[in-house]
């Protein structure tokens, strides 16, 4: 007879996959789980607009999350896609505004959540907690800031290749497009079909070669690092 896990089961395993809270023990992890919030999210379903007071640290326990902001023409552009272990509402934390940005589940996802009275309480009382959100959050304005960069100093062919070499596993140059096509052009500043494109011009040359569910496997880094 198999078991089903219990709610509280499910919160502790929500609170073990995020890396800030990695280093705690057992015991003050489940004392962070007993005042997880859980909420089930459908796909397309969104967690928060622009404009709207968040008051929560949301963790990805299940699903993935896209974060994005609205552009004047319409469009959208990608901020970034979100994991199991991944979490968003940091910003609204620090400065208590409200979001400038959407966030929206791209499946169905389970989403644990913290409120931020009782996040600002396991801060003082565990500062190491503090200072692993303030990594995460240094490595996202990083990523922020090579986007912006790539933005104005490299052509779209460039910023395609340098995302696959990013991304492709050292050992066997393979990697897996977890996004679509509309989402990874916009997270590259293009367009879907300057993406296809482009793909299949490095497939043509040898670089790259495609295979069925995404799949991507780098062939001439050296070339792709040219490009």
């Amino acid at each position: 007879m198999t078991t089903l896990p219990s709610e509280h089961d499910h919160r502790d395993q929500c609170v073990a996959l995020v890396p800030i809270f990695a280093h705690l023990d057992p015991v003050e992890r489940h004392e962070i789980a007993s005042r997880v919030r859980q909420r089930t999210y459908r796909r397309n379903e969104l967690l928060y607009a622009p404009e709207e007071a968040n008051h929560f640290l949301m963790i990805v326990h299940r699903g993935r999350v896209k974060t994005y902001r609205g552009t004047e023409s319409g469009h959208e552009q990608l901020l970034r896609i979100l994991e199991p272990g991944n979490f968003i509402g940091e910003t609204a934390f620090l400065h208590t505004g409200t979001a400038d940005h959407y966030a929206l589940a791209l499946e169905d996802a389970e989403i644990c959540s913290l409120h931020h009275e009782d996040i600002r309480e396991f801060l003082t009382r565990y500062p190491a907690v503090a200072l692993k959100m303030l990594e995460t959050m240094t490595e996202r304005l990083e990523q922020t800031e090579r986007q912006l960069s790539s933005y104005t100093g490299e052509d779209v062919g460039a910023r395609i290749a340098g995302y696959l070499l990013e991304k492709a596993a050292p050992a066997t140059g393979e990697l897996i497009l977890t996004m679509s096509k509309r989402d990874l052009a916009s997270l590259l500043g293009t367009t879907p079909e300057t993406l296809s494109r482009r793909l299949a011009s490095f497939t043509d040359a040898g670089w790259i070669a495609q295979s069925s569910g995404g799949r991507i496997c780098v062939l001439d880094r050296a070339a792709l690092a040219r490009a």
